[in-house]
């Protein structure tokens, strides 16, 4: 899927909080799961009359009776990655998502709804604005592709060093996020998750430390990968290169930190 490439946590903030605003019609938010995607929606949504939050399984006519419910509200769903299966959820989405100012809402029958004692009409108009957050985007169908049209598809990207420094900002075990940290560098991607973890296991005695090496084991960068990671950072001078990757890589040798960068340039 196309779209804006976001590394930064306060990059997303802002697009999260200019939702909240009303000044996105359409956002899809997608990444790997474990970045806190979702905590940055529910901190910018938080305390706002006007933001609805949809979430879990939820049914077309759950949606519909929601909607109809909050008129003219900004509507975010959470990791609904199961969406694209459901025509007439995609269906109530594009109209929802239409350009206009004005939407019409429809529902199957031309009948009134019975939800929960009250009567909801076979259709409406509102300006709800939407935003969609995902771990996969699957375009499946042209129904998803015309929708994927009519949106900012914002692909977030930290890097394990930005997921490390967001955990810092909430995460109070230092035992355990120092440990982690002497890791990260080391690591592809990264997941808020196994800070969580590594503290449960500790508060219940449990060898915490080998369980954050087997979830990164097959995690980790390549030694030609770390190598040029480390060449390319323009904060250290070389003698601070050689030590960082000796460290990291558990290499000792120069010619192994130079012999991997070469392989990586060809």
């Amino acid at each position: 899927m196309k779209g804006i490439t976001v590394t930064d946590y306060s990059e997303l903030e802002k697009f999260a909080t200019h939702f909240a605003e009303g000044k996105h019609n359409l956002l899809f938010v997608i990444g790997e799961s474990g970045h806190g995607k979702s905590k940055i929606f529910d901190n910018a949504t938080a305390g706002k009359d006007v933001c609805l939050k949809l979430e879990g399984h939820f049914t077309p006519l759950a949606m519909y009776s929601q909607l109809y419910n909050s008129p003219d509200c900004r509507v975010w769903i959470d990791d609904v990655d199961e969406l694209y299966r459901d025509s007439t959820k995609i269906a109530m989405l594009k109209a929802l998502c239409q350009t206009d100012l004005r939407k019409t809402m429809r529902w199957q029958s031309s009948r009134k709804l019975l939800v929960e004692g009250s009567d909801i009409p076979p259709f409406f108009q509102t300006r709800t604005r939407v935003a969609i957050i995902t771990n996969d985007w699957k375009s499946l169908n042209k129904n998803v592709g015309a929708l994927e049209n009519r949106g900012i598809a914002l692909l977030f990207k930290p890097s394990p060093c930005a997921v490390h420094d967001k955990v810092g900002s909430w995460f109070s075990e230092p035992e355990v996020y120092n440990f982690i940290g002497e890791l990260v560098p080391t690591l592809m991607t990264h997941d808020m998750r196994v800070y969580i973890h590594a503290l449960e296991l500790k508060e219940t005695g449990r060898d915490w430390r080998n369980y954050v090496i087997q979830m990164t084991a097959g995690n980790k960068l390549s030694d030609q990968e770390l190598a040029a990671l480390i060449h390319a950072d323009t904060r250290l001078t070389s003698s601070e290169k050689l030590q960082k990757y000796a460290t990291l890589a558990k290499k000792k040798s120069r010619a192994s930190y130079y012999r991997n960068i070469d392989r990586k340039q060809i």
